[in-house]
């Protein structure tokens, strides 16, 4: 009756509708689709500097293209853009209608509690605004503006779930 192993769901279907395609309520689905936060987008929009959702991970645009339709066909967009976790890049076409997901970024402060000597280092962090510690591996020097030191304020972004340290405040 419900499905025993985990599905693959589209990011274009939202909670409602997933619900209603396996009779239960969102609340018992994984973890990684109720923190899911995006808005589409049609492609054509997207401008450099913004960020869009390509295979399950946030990319920012680097730079658009824009081509004109031709006698039958449609103005395409031509898109490279950078991963913000991890760097890597990647081109894509689309026609400039084609609905793409941009991810809701959710920009936050948090407090360095502690920074640990394991390998790899990692941070304690305490958000300001609900006082919720967690770790999260420290970041590289050419990725992080600022030195990292204990009781310093840091801004950090969480999108689709995942923890971003930005810089220090």
């Amino acid at each position: 009756m419900y499905p025993q192993k985990l599905v693959t769901i589209p990011f274009y279907l939202d909670f409602c509708e997933v619900a209603k395609r396996f009779k239960r309520a969102p609340e018992f689905y994984p973890e990684r689709w109720q923190k899911l936060s995006h808005k589409v987008v049609e492609a054509g929009s997207l401008k450099v500097g913004r960020h869009l959702v390509i295979e399950e991970d946030v990319y920012k645009v680097v730079s658009i293209e824009k081509s004109k339709s031709g006698k039958h066909g449609h103005a395409k967009a031509r898109i490279t853009a950078v991963s913000i976790f991890d760097g890597s890049k990647k081109s894509i076409v689309l026609p400039t209608d084609t609905k793409v997901d941009s991810p809701v970024i959710d920009k936050r402060l948090a407090q360095v509690n502690y920074i640990t000597d394991a390998t790899p280092p990692q941070l304690g962090l305490m958000d300001m605004e609900s006082y919720e510690s967690f770790e999260v591996p420290k970041p590289d020097p050419e990725n992080f503006e600022g030195e990292i030191e204990q009781g310093i304020q840091i801004e950090y972004w969480i999108v689709l779930g995942r923890r971003k340290l930005i810089r220090r405040r």
